[in-house]
């Protein structure tokens, strides 16, 4: 598997003059084995600058007994955390008593 990183999809071409094989990526021509195709490459989009590449973002949810035996989701995505209880949307996203139960007991934070 190769994997290219870059901000355009990578091109596959073969030198006529030198029967080499070459990926392209950003430019950049770099020498493949012979015989590479699409299905051997990889392609991880490059990130704008300043944001997180979405391949290692984090996206969890869990179901969370509430204190009067109703269920919330408590989610995670990235760094982002918000929960279906009232008391999150009260306290206008800063967090609730399922969150932080989360974060201790299946986080460990």
């Amino acid at each position: 598997m190769i994997i290219a990183h870059s901000w355009r999809g990578p091109a596959i071409y073969e030198s006529h003059t030198d029967g080499k094989t070459y990926m392209i990526c950003d430019g950049r021509y770099i020498e493949v084995p012979t015989g590479t195709t699409w299905k051997d490459i990889m392609w991880v989009k490059r990130p704008m600058p300043g944001q997180k590449n979405e391949m290692f973002k984090i996206r969890l949810d869990w179901e969370v007994d509430g204190s009067k035996g109703k269920k919330y989701k408590v989610k995670v995505d990235d760094d982002r955390w918000s929960c279906s209880c009232p008391a999150f949307g009260w306290s206008r996203g800063s967090g609730c008593k399922h969150i932080d139960k989360v974060k201790k007991e299946e986080l460990g934070l």
